[in-house]
């Protein structure tokens, strides 16, 4: 008999995929002010203003999974390019935290200038820059040794800081100056000085252009690097703080409404046509944005309180889905004291990390045949556990990540079977059958293969039947694979 395939698609996901909305809501400590993921997207870093603290997010759950004491009032922080250190501004007392991200702990605290904010990486990970808010100053500091290598004077209350794709300069937005100070990061020197709107504040570059928020004047400048000129201003909501772009630099969302009195909101602009093509309410004052390596979600820190909201951008594609198929290795009417050799692979084919929970039934195996080895994962990725004939198969995949448990069953004698039917059950675990199934009827999602069987025993001529099942699960379907042997007259 030919080999019978079911699919089913099912979406699941950390979180709901709704374009340009708020999905989520973390709590964190209090007044979160900067916020940066790690390069693989897994865990988000938030600086609490005032706890003192750092809240490491599982972007896969949404949960705080760690809280870092670092210096005093941290403000802003930055992961180096190879996901090794975090850098955390501390205004409090004029330093950096240093933060090993393998071991959640401050490894270094090095000094800079008065009131440091920002923090930025220079696109090879070799150094670091941080603006002094109250000194005026950029302090450059060498990755390798930690140590400050270069103080170099810019605006007065220097701000957001970012790079061009090369590394080559550095653009400062200088908050109380209304200018963006233009760094040569070969010489440490400043070679520009652009005028902008009213204190300029957040910094970030698309690929093509520079774009610095005005947090007074409501709009956001685009500057062309290869002039240093603005070329366009584009109008936003009340109060502009924080900009991050897309990773194809296609849209910007501009955090708005930082100050009292105005609702929390993000604008999205459309680089194409460089107008508004949506607001986000966010709720309370954003401080800081940062946006996935993928693009489909943005952290949006509240300064007055202490949450981060989560959008989902319009990029979001499917965040998680599990593809699960189940085979064996029969392929016939089965005799007696065969093996049979299953085989379940779990793959994560979205682009984002996925929780798994499966439960694996096998009494409706077990009545006709003895468990050999097994169930046991390739990977520690996933884990196996239970006994008897019910197991559980749990833990997390990585984007692209393929996982396979494997287990072997022999046949009993015909006379000691049961129903003389091989019945696996894959399934979400609040979903499984009550008893031993004898068929796949009445179990939802299922397939079932009749083979023919001899009515004597022992038997005669026997071979091996089979079948081959595949199904994309998530959110708690079934799915079922089955076995039948039937008797014919001899």
């Amino acid at each position: 008999m030919a080999a019978i395939g079911l699919m089913l698609s099912i979406v699941p996901a950390a979180f709901a995929d709704i374009p340009d909305t708020v999905i989520a809501t973390i709590p964190v400590g209090a007044q979160p002010h900067g916020v940066a993921f790690t390069p693989d997207g897994t865990h988000a870093y938030v600086t609490n203003h005032t706890s003192n603290t750092v809240s490491v997010i599982d972007t896969a759950t949404g949960t705080v999974t760690a809280t870092i004491s670092v210096g005093t009032a941290p403000y802003g922080v930055a992961i180096a390019p190879d996901g090794t250190r975090a850098y955390v501004t501390t205004g409090g007392d004029n330093t950096v935290s240093v933060i090993d991200t393998a071991t959640g702990t401050v490894t270094a605290t090095i000094p800079v200038g008065a009131q440091p904010d920002t923090v930025t990486f220079t696109p090879d990970g070799t150094h670091a820059y941080v603006a002094n808010h109250l000194d005026g100053t950029v302090s450059v500091i060498d990755i390798a040794t930690g140590a400050v290598t270069a103080t170099i004077p810019v605006g007065a209350y220097p701000f957001g800081v970012a790079f061009t794709p090369d590394g080559a300069r550095a653009y400062v937005a200088n908050q109380m100056e209304d200018t963006a100070s233009v760094i040569d990061t070969a010489t440490g020197t400043v070679i520009a000085t652009i005028p902008l709107g009213e204190q300029p504040h957040g910094v970030a570059f698309n690929g093509t252009h520079v774009y610095i928020t005005n947090a007074a004047g409501n709009t956001v400048s685009v500057i062309d690097p290869a002039t240093n000129a603005v070329t366009a201003t584009i109008t936003v909501g009340p109060n502009p703080y924080a900009i991050v772009f897309t990773p194809d630099g296609t849209h910007a969302y501009v955090a708005t409404g930082g100050d009292s009195g105005h609702d929390g909101t993000v604008s999205v602009i459309d680089i194409a046509t460089g107008t508004v093509t949506a607001t986000i309410p966010v709720g309370g004052q954003p401080a800081a944005m940062a946006i996935t390596p993928d693009g489909t979600q943005i952290y949006v820190t509240l300064s007055d309180g202490s949450t981060v909201s989560v959008i989902g951008t319009e990029k979001a594609p499917n965040p998680g889905a599990l593809q699960v198929t189940h085979t064996s290795d029969a392929a016939g009417p089965l005799q007696d004291g065969q093996v049979v050799n299953y085989t379940v692979t779990l793959t994560n084919t979205g682009g984002q990390p996925i929780a798994v929970d499966r439960a694996l039934a096998l009494a409706g195996v077990l009545d006709d045949a003895d468990l050999v080895s097994g169930p046991t994962s390739s990977d520690g990725a996933l884990v196996v556990n239970g006994a008897g004939d019910l197991f559980g198969i749990n833990g997390t995949l990585a984007p692209g990540q393929t996982v396979t448990v494997v287990y072997s069953v022999v046949t009993k004698p015909y006379a000691e079977q049961g129903d003389h039917n091989l019945v696996a059950v894959l399934a979400d675990p609040a979903n499984l059958p009550a008893g031993i199934p004898g068929s796949c009827t009445g179990l939802g999602d299922c397939l079932e293969v009749e083979t023919a069987e001899t009515a004597a025993v022992p038997m005669v001529n026997p071979a091996v039947a089979g079948v081959v099942a595949a199904a994309v699960l998530a959110g708690g379907g079934v799915f079922m694979f089955a076995r039948r042997r039937r008797s014919t007259t001899a």
